[in-house]
Parts: structure tokens; sequence; C-alpha cells
């Protein structure tokens, strides 16, 4: 069984797509990946693929280690065409069961970069509960950002997030806490110029989804402070989006559970490049069936049959 798919496009208009397969790799699931030129058309295995049980002949797997599991896959690409994959796995070397965010850096042509071992953003062994792993990706120089969900020992669980550099290795660790708060499903976007952001869901008053910026060198661009993108009381604020403008516009999205309401909503705020949160957010499921937002000038709903300007959707 294949499942937990995702996908990035490539600057010339091919793409990858990743997913899990259950036992494929002989151990309950693991990560692989398949290459597309720009026409749609299955690229070739990379040459120093791992030899193993494939579907077809353009498929590889990603993980080198296939002891439990490794699942909930990401990938971001430069534009040089190089590319990470991300994912979660679960460790029990220790005695008991952890969850690691694991990595690998590839060349345009789908060798590895460097060491053919699966690669730690973070092992420190301490985290029991599920890494949700996410990347996103920019300029060919670098800029490829790694985040995921870190419960920190104290009762807490944090955002965590590093960069991943193009000859593999890792930049500093950067954290997004709230004490006595737990923050979690983190999902990011880049633009152009290596500026991102991170969105995230947390706990803090009963459930919301907070925003924090980035600029390309990973200096916040809010003093440090997560802006809270949500107005509703809710029961819960989950499943958080965000795009990216080159402009330095982002645009958040969530799921919305309202109490005062009809029930789930899906909502939307645009932070300007300068900070300032919009008036109001914006019930996007409650406007026009059929439709999808792009990140413009302005922001714009667009028939869902169209394509946004540089593939930015919602």
């Amino acid at each position: 069984m294949r499942s937990e798919p995702a996908v990035a496009m490539r600057p010339d208009g091919g793409f990858i797509i990743v997913w899990n397969s259950a036992n494929q790799d002989g151990s309950q699931d693991g990560v692989y990946a398949q290459r597309f030129g720009a026409t749609g058309v299955p690229l070739s295995r990379p040459t120093d693929a791992f030899a193993g049980t494939y579907a077809n002949p353009h498929e590889f797997r990603v993980n080198r280690t296939t002891a439990a599991l490794q699942r909930q896959p990401a990938v971001a690409i430069r534009d040089d065409n190089s590319f990470v994959i991300a994912w979660e796995a679960s460790n029990t070397t220790v005695g008991f069961v952890t969850h690691e965010a694991m990595y690998q850096s590839f060349n345009a042509d789908g060798t590895r970069v460097g060491t053919a071992n699966d690669r730690y953003a973070d092992a420190d062994n301490l985290d029991l509960e599920q890494r949700r792993v996410a990347l996103t990706g920019g300029p060919a120089a670098g800029n490829v950002i790694i985040a995921w969900q870190y419960d920190n020992g104290a009762g807490e669980q944090e955002i965590r997030l590093r960069e991943i550099r193009a000859n593999g290795s890792l930049g500093a660790m950067k954290a997004i806490n709230a004490p006595g708060g737990i923050l979690g499903n983190p999902q990011l976007d880049m633009n152009a110029s290596g500026a991102y952001a991170v969105v995230f869901e947390s706990d803090i008053g009963g459930g919301s989804i907070g925003v924090v910026r980035l600029d390309s060198a990973g200096n916040s661009l809010d003093g440090g402070v997560a802006l809270t993108v949500n107005q509703r009381v809710v029961s819960g604020a989950a499943w958080p989006g965000v795009a990216v403008a080159d402009d330095g516009r982002v645009l958040a999205l969530w799921e919305a559970h309202d109490t005062t309401g009809p029930g789930r909503d899906i909502a939307a705020r645009e932070i300007a490049a300068d900070g300032r949160v919009a008036a109001n957010e914006t019930v996007v499921s409650a406007i026009v069936a059929g439709i999808k937002w792009c990140m413009g000038s302005p922001v714009r709903p667009i028939p869902a049959t169209m394509r946004c300007p540089r593939g930015r959707s919602t």
C-alpha cells in the first residue's frame, strides 16, 4: 500500500513525487521517490540507488535504514534541480520508541550528495511524539529549510528549524516555542529571495495558528514574536498551510473548528511585507466553490482549473 504522497516542481518544469510504501523495503514502511521530466515522462532511476524490490524501473528507495518505520516524507527542490527529501523515522535502538527527523540530499540527477547514510536533523532520542517533518527550498546556493515538531522533555512541544546546505550539512538549530505550550504540524514556504515563513498549530488560547517570518539568513522579521492569525474563538484550529510571495507578503490558511458557526471552515489571513496582519480573516470555503487562491499582486481567487503564477496557490 502506498500513501502520504508529496510533490515538488523543478524549475525546468519537471517534478519529483515522494511517498510512503508499506513493507516494500522489507520492514514495515519505507520512503520512495520518482523523478519526472517537464512532459511528465518518468526519468531513469539514479545510478547509485539502493538495491531492492521496485514496482517500476524509475522509482528509488530514499531511506538506507529499513528497520521499523520511515514515513511522512517531504521534498524540496533548489533552482539548480538538486533536491532534499526528509521524513520521520522511528528509532527502537534506545530501548523505547522515539521518532527522529531524517533527511537525504540529492544532486539534480538523483544521485546522493556525500554519504549514503540517512542523516539526522536532530538525533537526541528525547522525542516521544511523532515528528511531523516539512521542507521548503529556493535558490541554488542553498536555503532548503527543514522543520519538525519536537518534544523538549519538559511537557512542552516546540517547532525546530535548520537549514540544509547544498553539500548536505546542517546550519544552526532554531526553535519556536511557548512556555507550557504545545506547538506542532509545521508547514513552510519560501520565496525567490530565500525569505520564508513557518506556520504551525498551537494549543494557546484553546487552539490557534501561529506564523513566524524569517529572512534568507534565518533572522526573524517580527522581533522573534510569532504572529497569531486566527480571530475566531474555536474549539480547534488545525492543518495550516502557508504561501510566501516574492514581495514578502504571507498568506496563511487553516481549518477552523468554529463553536459559533456551521462547523469546520477553511480560513485565511494575509500578512503584509511590513508585518501588518490583515484586519480580518477570510472564510475561504464560504466564498465560491471551485476556486483556488494565488499569491500574486494582489492575492486573488481564480478558477481551480487555472494555474497560478509560479505555481503558488493554497
